[in-house]
């Protein structure tokens, strides 16, 4: 399997935990728009890719948080109770409704 054909995204993984920054080079250089399959989402990593995304929030959404597994906000009993970065418009944090 050649370096193109590793999924390059592993963000809790040893070294890439320590030190990111050849991951993250890997991933814009290589794989801008990467699936990653043990999870099933994806990852954009490049600025005008994250910047476009966070900006459509018709197509794009953080409302299943920020998590890289499905179900950890109920889990973890938070989905009552969702962070602003995981609000998208026009939801407004319950302390300002």
């Amino acid at each position: 399997m050649t370096a193109s054909q590793q999924a390059p995204f592993a963000p809790c993984a040893g070294e890439s935990w320590r030190s990111p920054w050849e991951m993250y080079a890997t991933l814009r250089d290589a794989h801008p728009l990467h699936h990653v399959p043990e999870g099933d989402y994806w990852v954009l990593s490049r600025y005008a890719d994250v910047l476009a995304a966070a900006r459509d929030t018709g197509r794009y959404s953080s409302a299943d948080g920020l998590t890289i597994t499905y179900g950890e906000r109920a889990r973890l009993g938070i989905t009552d109770a969702a962070p602003m970065v995981m609000l998208d418009p026009p939801d407004t944090p319950a302390s300002a409704a």
